[in-house]
């Protein structure tokens, strides 16, 4: 006759600490996945608005008139806004001096619960040539070199 030495029960307390820790482990990284995908998103839109604040910087470069620009008297703010895809720009021009002029871009986006929002400027000189009044990029240092 074979003894029997062992507990009832034994085993099936066993398995459930198993099952419990194995279900602990997937609610883990159910949680970390979701926070991962989250932090994405939040990535993503902090991407947009960056790229849709530089689009809007060089686009009114491009599409603003250096003749008007010229006309206005020093001070003077123009403020102008605009959507691109789901982000709202807001941009504000300021000539700050007979060459200068200061291009500020605030773009924003909020989608559900989340929001992104970056801001660029730029500085341009107003530079003339003999055929035509043109916007030129001015570089950190270029402000050096002017002053």
């Amino acid at each position: 006759m074979i003894g029997r030495h062992r507990r009832p029960g034994f085993a099936l307390l066993i398995a459930l600490a198993a099952i419990l820790i194995g279900s602990a482990l997937m609610i883990t990284t159910l949680f970390r996945v979701q926070s991962d995908s989250a932090l994405a998103r939040s990535g993503t839109l902090r991407r947009i608005v960056d790229v849709a604040a530089e689009r809007a910087i060089w686009t009114t470069v491009d599409n603003t008139d250096p003749r008007m620009l010229r006309a206005l008297p020093i001070g003077t703010v123009i403020r102008s806004a605009a959507t691109d895809g789901d982000a709202t720009i807001a941009v504000t021009l300021t000539r700050t001096d007979t060459m200068f002029v200061w291009i500020v871009v605030d773009a924003s986006i909020l989608r559900g619960a989340q929001r992104a929002r970056h801001r660029a400027g730029i500085s341009v000189a107003l530079a003339r040539d003999t055929t035509r009044v043109r916007l030129l990029p001015l570089a950190a240092r270029a402000w050096v070199d002017a002053f």
